[in-house]
């Protein structure tokens, strides 16, 4: 387990943009979520995991996940955060104010991808 937090840890570092979607396959919203995700990362460069949640239940207790589905969002350090019953259209829309202030306020280029084979978690998918 300490070795999957530290490549999490790793993972929030080298991303500009890390989407993490917590649930497990039983979960028919948690399907429903990560299909449209799917979707909407074919058009915006992000990196995304997918959290297994009973394969990884101490990650996510130490993480604060209380229910799913839940979704964490991280530009430097975590910005969103939703469970339960939340929209994905504004999960979406705060993601781009997100980049774009923080574009402007540094000087940095648009969000960006990045692909590390060895920061894997339960079939994460860049």
């Amino acid at each position: 387990m300490k070795a999957l937090c530290e490549s999490l840890e790793k993972l929030i570092f080298k991303s500009d943009l890390l989407f993490l979607q917590f649930g497990n396959e039983f979960c028919s919203p948690y399907r429903a979520i990560r299909l449209r995700v799917d979707v909407w990362l074919d058009t915006h460069p992000a990196v995304s995991r997918y959290v297994d949640v009973p394969a990884h239940i101490s990650l996510c207790a130490q993480m604060g996940i209380l229910s799913v589905p839940a979704v964490l969002v991280f530009m430097d350090e975590e910005i969103i955060r939703a469970a339960g019953c939340f929209s994905l259209e504004r999960i979406f829309s705060q993601i781009e104010r997100y980049s774009t202030m923080r574009g402007s306020e540094t000087g940095r280029e648009p969000v960006k991808s990045v692909t590390d084979p060895d920061l894997r978690i339960s079939g994460g998918t860049t």
